[in-house]
């Protein structure tokens, strides 16, 4: 049984549909020689060529870094309305014990006025 939350993971998620093509279109147009012409074996040609193409992803693809939520897997909309039900529940039982207390001990404000 766990007490305690676990460090949230981050997720890096890149913005295929906001990507910058004309850049990416220079880009691979000016590194196409390095991967295609120089004739060596076909793995040192795939590994120039995953290498560029990440290069560019990373330049010209937007990308954005998504939170893993804190909660745990099994907590979904229900739960999460049982939980602020709950939680209105004790505010407002709270609020009223303390709005109780401050009737109780309300000090007179008129003796406190100060005359000239």
């Amino acid at each position: 049984m766990k007490f305690f939350r676990e460090p949230k993971g981050e997720t890096i998620v890149p913005f295929y549909h906001k990507t910058y093509i004309f850049g990416l279109q220079a880009f691979l147009r000016d590194k196409f020689n390095v991967w295609a012409g120089n004739g060596s074996y076909v793995e040192v040609i795939w590994k120039n060529f995953k290498d560029i193409i990440l290069d560019g992803i990373k330049c010209y693809v937007p990308q954005t870094i998504l939170n893993k939520s804190p909660y745990p897997e099994y907590y979904n909309k229900e739960i999460k309305y049982l939980n602020v039900k709950v939680m209105k529940m004790y505010y407002s039982v709270a609020n009223a014990i303390i709005r109780k207390f401050n009737q109780q001990n309300q000090v007179n404000p008129s003796p406190l006025v100060l005359t000239l």
